[in-house]
């Protein structure tokens, strides 16, 4: 009965009705889909570094993890690689080399990390060749020769092109000063300018025969786990199968990419606070104009009966009616408004510079997890009971007598 009169009650002046309504519409929609393109363009970012930085789980020695010095390699690399490519979770497993070294070209010299790869393995756990455009050469190979592949900000950098030569001048295992000519076999891109900009691959045969590694050497070995599996359980599996090794999960290989992940999910929520905060100062307003509006009609009520508790109960009521419904409609445009750029994208290509700087894609696709839905109307029931305590106490102060002579 209470709620039926607490509807009728709120459409008694439509006008102000549909005014709180649609302002709650729009700090909804607003809300939740800015949520949805920040936490599209961070979920985006991460499958990215997984994808091509840092996949599921790295393992190595302790030592390397601290130093990533090149005499902190160990042997077996293949063998373990065959052990785990075995296991039913596994996608793909590939060994890795690296070290620092200067590019030379007639242009300019810059430091960058070499990556010495097997490009047959590589292809299973990390996606270049999709980063790489059909007019920009071509991937490695495993009898590729003393070639290399490069990021387009590194070959700007350098003046070079496709099958120009890079001069790389590092030192071996033995602390000599070494170098080999490279020629250019492919460019890639990826949302990561300073990737771009850093990171080379090179064939590790050549690599190790170059720095005097024995050819079973490995400095990390990166694995791409199935979807399905949980891989926080499975690194705790290695780590008991593989004491003396170091092995870490990918929001610990990048922690940057595991602090996103968890500031992202606050400050959804921090965002949806504070525009329910300026929400609720306007509907506590509202609510003061309907009590000071009905001070008769209260009375009256109170004269003949109601007690304290039912006026403050139907004053409650329409409050969160009133909120609900505008919120309920906000969150459904949204779902549809995100289902529809989630599969479009939003092409900010315009700023992509900035963006990629920054490390994220220049088409963003919003999402949300389905859970953020339910956070959020919890939020607006709170926000209504709390905008309506003050004219609920109002209203349930109201002297009869008095409230009755009101005009």
């Amino acid at each position: 009965m209470l709620w039926s009169i607490a509807w009728k009650n709120i459409w008694r002046n439509k006008t102000r009705s549909f005014v709180v309504i649609i302002a709650v519409f729009m700090g909804m929609v607003g809300g939740i889909f800015s949520s949805a393109v920040m936490n599209g363009a961070a979920v985006q970012r991460i499958k990215d570094a997984i994808r091509l930085e840092i996949s599921h789980i790295r393992i190595c020695i302790p030592a390397f993890k601290q130093d990533a010095g090149l005499e902190y390699y160990f042997t077996g690399s293949g063998k373990m690689a065959e052990r785990i490519s075995a296991m039913p979770w596994c996608e793909g497993v590939t060994p890795r080399t690296r070290i620092i070294s200067m590019a030379n070209t007639a242009a300019r010299t810059v430091p960058v990390q070499i990556t010495g790869i097997i490009p047959s393995a590589d292809k299973g756990v990390f996606d270049f060749t999709s980063c790489i455009c059909d007019s920009c050469g071509d991937f490695l190979n495993d009898s590729s020769g003393n070639v290399v592949i490069i990021g387009d900000k590194l070959a700007e950098n350098l003046k070079v092109k496709l099958k120009s030569k890079i001069i790389f001048t590092f030192q071996d295992k033995d602390g000599n000063i070494t170098g080999a000519a490279f020629k250019v076999a492919g460019i890639f891109h990826t949302s990561n300018n300073l990737f771009n900009e850093f990171r080379v691959f090179v064939p590790g045969t050549v690599m190790s025969e170059l720095v005097l590694l024995p050819e079973d050497a490995a400095h990390e070995i990166f694995i791409r786990v199935k979807e399905g599996y949980d891989v926080n359980q499975i690194k705790e599996m290695l780590k008991k199968a593989m004491p003396g090794f170091s092995i870490e999960s990918w929001d610990e290989i990048d922690p940057t990419m595991g602090m996103l992940n968890e500031m992202m999910a606050a400050m959804m929520y921090l965002f949806m606070v504070i525009i329910l905060l300026a929400l609720g100062f306007g509907i506590v307003n509202t609510m003061q104009m309907v009590v000071l509006e009905r001070t008769r009609e209260l009375g009256m009520l109170a004269a003949v009966g109601m007690k304290r508790g039912r006026i403050f109960s139907m004053i409650m009521l329409e409050t969160l009616l009133l909120t609900s419904t505008g919120a309920l409609l906000g969150m459904a445009a949204s779902a549809a408004l995100i289902a529809w750029t989630g599969s479009t994208g939003i092409n900010l290509t315009s700023i992509s510079q900035g963006l990629e700087a920054a490390g994220f894609a220049a088409v963003i696709y919003p999402y949300l997890n389905p859970s953020f839905f339910a956070g959020v109307a919890v939020l607006v029931v709170l926000t209504a009971v709390v905008a309506a305590i003050v004219p609920a106490r109002r209203a349930t102060r109201l002297n009869p007598v008095e409230a009755i002579r009101v005009e």
